[in-house]
């Protein structure tokens, strides 16, 4: 499948079959291919958060709109942001922003405009 078609033919599956389980290693891999995502200047700061307990699952439906997939998917997972994910290396930030033409004193100098024409 190509990427175009991808796109045309995606969905959002709304009905799952609640008794229908993920395994461990299946989760483990879903969960590693999720970390392949691309983040701006590599930051990974997103967290995802597996949430299991039948309990804070029907809370979290409460607060969701009463979204049935929230209770019934096989895997709820949510992806968070770590806002300070950027602290432990801030220079990758300064590299990225300087690589797309912004200069120290916060002016760009152009380059990403020039490639734009």
């Amino acid at each position: 499948m190509d990427t175009f078609e991808a796109i045309q033919n995606r969905r959002s599956v709304k009905h799952f079959d609640p008794e229908h389980s993920f395994n461990p290693n299946e989760t483990r891999r879903l969960l590693e291919a999720s970390m392949l995502s691309p983040t701006a200047f590599n930051m990974q700061n997103w967290r995802f958060v597996v949430v299991s307990n039948p309990g804070l699952r029907q809370d979290l439906r409460t607060v969701g709109y009463d979204q049935a997939q929230i209770t019934d998917a096989s895997l709820l997972v949510y992806v968070v942001m770590d806002r300070t994910a950027h602290s432990d290396r801030p220079e990758r930030l300064l590299e990225g922003c300087r690589s797309g033409g912004w200069r120290a004193d916060g002016q760009h100098d152009g380059r990403l405009l020039r490639r734009q024409r």
